[in-house]
This record gives C-alpha cells, sequence and structure tokens, in this order.
C-alpha cells in the first residue's frame, strides 16, 4: 500500500516533511500552509486562512519553503523509451530541455 510522506518523498522527490511550510498557488490566488501528514499519496496541509488540513497533490501548485531539496538517486529511476528505442531519460542529471534545432 502506498502512502505516507516518506513514499511521497521518494515517489514524487519533494521535500514533504510534517511541519514543512509550503506556498499553494492554486486557485488564482497564493495561500500559505503547513503540512500536517499524508494520506495515500496526497500531502495533507492545513491552509493558514482555513485551519483544517485537505489533501494536496504533492506536485501541483505548490512551492516548499522551508526544505532542503531532495536528490534521486539514479539507481531510482527507470530509463524511458520512445517507440524507436531511443532513450528519452535515463537520469536526472543528463536530463535537459533540448537545444535549438535538436527535437
Amino acid at each position: 500500500m502506498r502512502g505516507g510522506l516518506e513514499w511521497v518523498r521518494s515517489s514524487y522527490g519533494v521535500p514533504a516533511r510534517r511541519g514543512g511550510r509550503v506556498e499553494y498557488t492554486g486557485k488564482g490566488k497564493s495561500q500559505m500552509g503547513t503540512i500536517t501528514g499524508a494520506s495515500g499519496s496526497h500531502i495533507l496541509i492545513r491552509l493558514d486562512e482555513v485551519g483544517f488540513p485537505q489533501p494536496f497533490h504533492p506536485t501541483w501548485s505548490l512551492r516548499y519553503l522551508d526544505a532542503t531539496p531532495v536528490t534521486v538517486a539514479k539507481s531510482e529511476v527507470p530509463s524511458i523509451r520512445g517507440r524507436s528505442g531511443a532513450v528519452i531519460i535515463d537520469d536526472l542529471e543528463s536530463a535537459s530541455p533540448p537545444q535549438e534545432g535538436e527535437v
């Protein structure tokens, strides 16, 4: 079964920790909040203006404010191949946007 903050951190590569501060920018305005836990693949955040925890997707419209960036080990990132068999992403360190003329 998936879930918990440790699972969220390792699966999504985000620095979600209980008590961590975030900025939520969905619904057209910026709101500050505190991470209170996890529920399945979502993190629970108590927005300052709301007062009770709500589930949020870990990568959608969130900025983690007081956390150390998470590094994902190369061995944890699978190779992704296109239909032609070309490697699209082999590891996070070498992944970069295409340069002009590349596609």
